[in-house]
């Protein structure tokens, strides 16, 4: 409009200087943002379907895992690792003893790393989907789906590590 731009359409010229023009594009512009909301809240409640289905909710899989079929199923190379880190933490190792032995064990990143970050060994000791369940939360209707999935760590284990990490955690910061 500005720039005295005419529109050319199937239905022939729009000049948008023309006041009844202008309306028509403002009007198209209303129903084309109305569609679009339309078609992603329907593509969101889909998406929150198939989780409570079981289906994985998209994005990368935990290490340890992998997709089939849209599902999570454990990633055997990879999860042995998982066993790994939770047994060496639970026997008092450290996370930094721990990626040593990864290193050891010429053990990838998901990113194709050989070192790993002490925060990525962080992360999956803290991740609970290891138990065979995780939470999906859906931010714009503010649901909650629990999933089940594999189980890598038994849930025993899980809680012993969670307690001395939040133990040494608390020790840090004293």
């Amino acid at each position: 409009k500005t720039n005295n731009v005419v529109l050319i359409s199937n239905s022939g010229y729009m000049d948008l200087s023309n006041p009844i023009d202008n309306l028509m594009m403002g009007v198209l512009s209303a129903i084309s943002q109305y569609d679009n909301n339309i078609r992603t809240e329907r593509s969101r409640r889909g998406k929150l379907e198939k989780v409570k289905q079981g289906f994985y909710h998209g994005g990368p899989p935990p290490f340890g895992y992998e997709i089939k079929n849209k599902k999570l199923v454990i990633n055997k190379k990879e999860s042995k690792y998982v066993e790994m880190m939770y047994q060496l933490y639970s026997q008092g190792k450290t996370v930094k003893y721990i990626r040593k032995q990864l290193s050891k064990n010429n053990v990838i990143t998901r990113r194709g790393n050989l070192l790993w970050s002490l925060g990525s060994i962080e992360k999956i000791l803290k991740n609970s989907i290891y138990t065979g369940t995780y939470i999906y939360h859906d931010k714009s209707t503010n649901v909650s789906v629990e999933v089940s999935c594999p189980i890598i760590i038994d849930k025993q284990t899980w809680e012993y590590v969670n307690k001395r990490r939040t133990k040494r955690g608390q020790r840090k910061h004293i």
